[in-house]
């Protein structure tokens, strides 16, 4: 009974997959967008060459390849940037941030 609840549910999955696979080869998402990335941090810091270096070259390996663009957002330690993506930004996918640990 397992096996056949587990062949099942591979079948939907791989169809699933396939379908998604079709409808994303015709127009990527992300073609023709702009990804802003909040860095919670000042500029000129480790985490802001850090997010620019990752802005630069991260839009190359996303399908569409859309324009990233860095914003800095610093202020209490990270946690303006961090607030900023919680309560401001839109869950749109495109708004992204760069958390870099304490």
């Amino acid at each position: 009974m397992k096996f056949l609840v587990r062949t099942n549910l591979l079948c939907v999955f791989s169809v699933a997959l396939s379908v998604a696979g079709a409808v994303a080869a015709e127009r990527p998402f992300y073609q023709g967008k702009t990804i802003n990335m909040v860095i919670n941090f000042a500029a000129g810091g480790p985490a802001d060459i850090e997010g620019r270096i990752v802005a630069r070259h991260l839009g190359k390996h996303i399908p569409g390849q859309p324009a990233i663009v860095p914003q800095n957002m610093p202020g209490a330690g990270g946690v303006t940037g961090i607030n900023y993506m919680g309560e401001v930004a839109k869950p749109d996918g495109q708004t992204m941030s760069l958390h870099r640990p304490l």
